[in-house]
């Protein structure tokens, strides 16, 4: 599994960044790939009208892992990507055939009690110490504990 915080730019150059994650089957060609979008990127390009941008970063920078994979993406959201205090954590299931102009037109909505029937063998570790881990700091308002 890889797991850090990517950096990705769109077209008119705006930089955003979040926690990647990539999952590589060793039994198939599948790849999971989960970007959580952090509440330290509320001043940069927001994910959901950029999707198509950073797939492209992703494609880049991993093309040996995910040329001719069959690939899952998601977006994952919770209290970490908003300083507003987003109660539980969501996963988008994001069908990229549906990418209109970099923007999502199409995704399926996975809630918290969902995650481990649409993940499987993935584990989704706390996002807290996912960002220790790395050295990145978030700064929580609403004293969460959760994340």
């Amino acid at each position: 599994m890889i797991s850090r915080i990517h950096f990705w730019k769109t077209q008119s150059d705006e930089e955003g960044h979040g926690l990647l994650r990539i999952w590589n089957s060793m039994i198939s060609e599948d790849v999971t790939i989960i970007f959580s979008d952090l509440k330290s990127n509320n001043d940069g390009p927001h994910l959901l009208g950029h999707f198509g941008e950073y797939i492209q970063s992703v494609e880049r920078e991993f093309p040996d892992l995910v040329k001719g994979a069959s690939i899952s993406w998601y977006v994952h959201r919770g209290a970490f990507s908003s300083h507003e205090g987003v109660p539980g954590e969501v996963l988008l299931n994001v069908d990229i055939e549906s990418i209109q102009e970099s923007q999502i037109a199409d995704a399926v909505l996975v809630r918290e009690h969902e995650m481990t029937d649409e993940l499987g063998d993935i584990k989704l570790d706390p996002m807290r110490s996912i960002l220790q881990k790395l050295d990145w700091e978030l700064v929580d308002y609403m004293n969460d504990p959760k994340w």
